[in-house]
């Protein structure tokens, strides 16, 4: 592994662009970009499509949500994707 060479120099096109503007009480464009970003905003909220459905499916298996959210959180497909969400969400309780 390389050591670490430090940013250098960022390409302009690299630079991320927003609307430029310019203020009432100066000559220089100023850069304006959008509010929030991915953290921002009720993501939880979109990103469980059916609430609910984990809960019943742990209830319907006997076992609790987070015993069986650690059960299943290898598994393949939408049950490990619930799976892992679970235990991503206990964790925000704390």
């Amino acid at each position: 592994m390389r050591a670490s060479r430090g940013m250098g120099a960022v390409a302009p096109s690299k630079m991320p662009r927003g609307r430029t503007t310019v203020k009432k009480d100066g000559a220089e464009p100023v850069g304006l970009f959008k509010k929030g970003g991915m953290a921002g905003g009720k993501w939880i909220q979109k990103a469980i499509k059916h609430p609910g459905a984990f809960t019943a499916k742990a209830k319907a298996a006997g076992k609790s949500v987070a015993s069986y959210a650690k059960a299943k959180a290898s598994a393949p497909g939408k049950l490990g994707k619930q799976a892992r969400l679970a235990q991503t969400l206990s964790k925000l309780r704390k």
